[in-house]
């Protein structure tokens, strides 16, 4: 399916150049944007994510059909409220007006990117102010930064979702503040504590890089925790604002840059360790989007094309992550309609693979099949017809054809 496109600055100046906190809130009620699909065939609505966790809850017995043992279930049921209330510990150490000087400083980035078109110098100007407060140089200051902006650009971004899905349809999000943001997480990457020799600058650039997304992902649980609380419904909440940022992320890093090269496997490391975290079992309202970051044209054919066959085994780990998310759906026989949109996006997926990289596919076949129930045939038959590029394989159907002398 068609791959959402990179983050773009805002369309709007003069929206976004307004003054105090009034800028994120000119940039919620901007134009709106369609979000964009998910590679399971048509995306993850909020009936689908609603009916995806019911199923997650009341329908499928996961001890009884997974291949997880039940400690390893349990700790994945808990991960998620552990670590948001990890994070709940943390925000109530804020100071007190914390998020109005955050906030301020969000607005300050919006109104410097929109009025320098990214100019680098002036970029550079606005992280000796992030130094000011600490931002880069304590590890306290700079998570507080981050899960503080992060909540108010992916609030900001939420304002007008409700009352256009009204109609029944699929609710539209404004991505302005986000991809601008995004651009902030990016250049943080970049160019905050880049000094000393090489190794020094692509150790820090590293530690900057998994700090933001393990900081992201913090959040995004936190907030789905926070949701669940009181009278608001899962559906509710919405994936959408998280996959965005991590897909800017996704795309932004991974750009081509002889800069980076050295240190492109790490990066992507760095990425799938963050997936690890989220995946499905620990966040199954996050599915939809999380198998399409996984699969994106930016981060999985990376892995598989990377030397030596580096990223392989993260590649495996990953698609059994979530092969081990499916099988106790598939192994019922019965798919509800949320299950049946991530099959359809699994069987797309599972073909580039078979297309353009089988010798991965033979590699990996048995931890696959493993993890893919008997009854799915069709998933199976897949992975098995792999074969290395270069073989060809003999017609089954050859007279007399002994399979020994193979």
């Amino acid at each position: 399916s068609p791959q959402a496109s990179s983050s773009a600055p805002p369309s709007s100046a003069s929206s976004v150049a307004s003054t105090g906190s009034s800028v994120i809130v000119a940039a919620a009620s901007s134009p709106q944007v369609q979000a964009p699909s998910t590679s399971g065939g048509g995306g993850g609505g909020p009936q689908l994510m609603m009916a995806l966790n019911g199923t997650m809850k009341a329908e499928v017995n996961m001890e009884e059909i997974s291949s997880l043992s039940t400690l390893s279930l349990s700790n994945m049921t808990q991960a998620l409220s552990k670590i948001a209330h990890a994070t709940e510990e943390f925000a109530k150490t804020d100071p007190q007006g914390a998020r109005q000087q955050v906030t301020s400083l969000i607005d300050s980035w919006i109104r410097l990117y929109a009025e320098t078109s990214g100019n680098e110098k002036s970029m550079a100007q606005f992280l000796q102010v992030l130094h000011q407060f600490g931002v880069g140089k304590v590890g306290v200051h700079t998570e507080r930064f981050l899960r503080l902006a992060t909540t108010v650009v992916v609030e900001a971004s939420l304002k007008n979702t409700v009352a256009i899905g009204n109609d029944g349809g699929r609710p539209t999000i404004n991505y302005t503040v986000i991809d601008v943001y995004s651009k902030l997480l990016l250049f943080m990457f970049r160019h905050l504590n880049t000094a000393g020799n090489a190794e020094q600058i692509a150790k820090q650039r590293l530690s900057m890089l998994g700090k933001i997304l393990s900081v992201t992902i913090r959040t995004m649980m936190w907030s789905y925790e926070k949701s669940q609380q009181g009278d608001v419904q899962v559906m509710r909440w919405d994936q959408r604002p998280w996959y965005r940022i991590l897909l800017n992320l996704i795309i932004d890093v991974n750009k081509p840059d002889p800069a980076f090269e050295p240190m492109r496997l790490t990066i992507l490391s760095v990425f799938g360790a963050t997936l690890h975290v989220c995946q499905p079992l620990v966040m199954p309202s996050f599915a939809f989007s999380w198998f399409e970051l996984v699969s994106h044209r930016h981060f999985l054919p990376n892995l598989l094309l990377a030397p030596d066959q580096k990223g392989w085994s993260l590649a495996q780990e990953l698609l059994v992550d979530y092969f081990l998310f499916l099988e106790p759906h598939l192994k019922r026989g019965q798919m509800t309609p949320a299950v049946k949109k991530l099959y359809e996006g699994t069987l797309r997926v599972l073909l580039v693979l078979l297309h353009d990289f089988p010798s991965f596919l033979v590699v990996y076949h048995l931890s696959f099949c493993n993890v893919i129930p008997e009854n799915c045939v069709q998933l199976r038959n897949l992975i098995l017809a792999a074969s290395p590029k270069g073989m060809s394989p003999p017609d089954p159907f050859t007279p007399n054809l002994k399979i020994d002398l193979l």
